[in-house]
């Protein structure tokens, strides 16, 4: 599995917070947190803590899913990078 190394919430204007994922010296994806999805909101936690999606994507590939952890989103990034993705 290609292990990346991923650079830790940058908050961007014009994309939101995001985590990208880098092999060496190469950007080769990036996980951004959601607060809503094409308008539709993410139901609240009872407790009122803030939920997010994470939308996982490959440059030049397109987006890989979107998942409930951040760490499951940068997971499926490493296997479809290291071309063991299920769903290549």
């Amino acid at each position: 599995m290609a292990k990346l190394r991923w650079q830790g919430s940058i908050s961007a204007w014009d994309i939101g917070c995001h985590y990208d994922g880098w092999a060496g010296l190469q950007w080769v994806a990036r996980v951004v947190r959601c607060r809503t999805l094409e308008r539709l909101p993410i139901i609240p936690h009872p407790s009122g803590r803030r939920r997010y999606l994470y939308l996982a994507l490959i440059p030049d590939k397109g987006i890989v899913g979107v998942y409930r952890s951040l760490r499951k989103a940068q997971r499926e990034c490493e296997l479809y990078v290291a071309g063991k993705h299920p769903n290549l």
